[in-house]
């Protein structure tokens, strides 16, 4: 039986209910055990919150991914990276459910101003996209990079790259990442205002 499938049948065993998508206005803040979930023999490489969207959908696509199902604390079901593929407003409720001992491996992908938390992590500016859930991403040579920083950025960098973004940066450097995630904030307002 699917693990994914598993999951899900365990969480509508005690009350929670796992659907498609990620919102947490109203969401349910119950947990599942890692007991119950090692006793399922759940054994993910990798997380992926907000796996049921356009760019979740593309870390999904990696062996040993699975979607956090809802209600459950991303960082529970693997060792691997946590990618977090929501609208940035969420990010904080994302950090703060996630155990303390996993929250640097969590691996933020999306436009939203960065915040002094969010250091210690992984961040992705992406400068590419995903039209339709499960579809190759589209970029071009000459889009600027998207660019990753911190712990993860080696393995999110190779997953990228396989996946046909063809022009990724690694950032070293806070300051400068956090300089690039405004700029493109402005650039992208500045486009919506065309």
């Amino acid at each position: 039986m699917n693990s994914f499938l598993i999951v899900n049948l365990l969480l509508l065993s005690v009350g929670v209910h796992p659907v498609d998508g990620f919102s947490f206005s109203g969401a349910s803040r119950r947990t599942v055990s890692q007991t119950t979930l090692n006793a399922l023999e759940v054994d993910p490489l990798s997380e992926v919150v907000g796996g049921h969207g356009r760019i979740g959908s593309l870390f999904l696509r990696e062996d040993g991914a699975m979607t956090v199902p809802r209600g459950v604390a991303p960082g529970c079901l693997s060792n691997g990276a946590i990618v977090v593929a929501i609208p940035s407003k969420d990010w904080k409720t994302i950090h703060e459910m996630t155990p303390i001992n996993r929250q640097s491996d969590l691996v933020w992908v999306g436009n939203g101003l960065l915040s002094e938390w969010q250091q210690s992590t992984t961040v992705v500016l992406p400068h590419f996209g995903v039209l339709q859930v499960g579809a190759d991403p589209v970029t071009s040579p000459l889009s600027p990079p998207t660019y990753v920083y911190g712990k993860q950025s080696a393995a999110v960098t190779d997953i990228l790259t396989r996946r046909g973004v063809q022009v990724v940066s690694v950032i070293d450097s806070w300051t400068d990442l956090r300089y690039l995630s405004a700029r493109k904030l402005l650039w992208a307002s500045c486009m919506w205002l065309l």
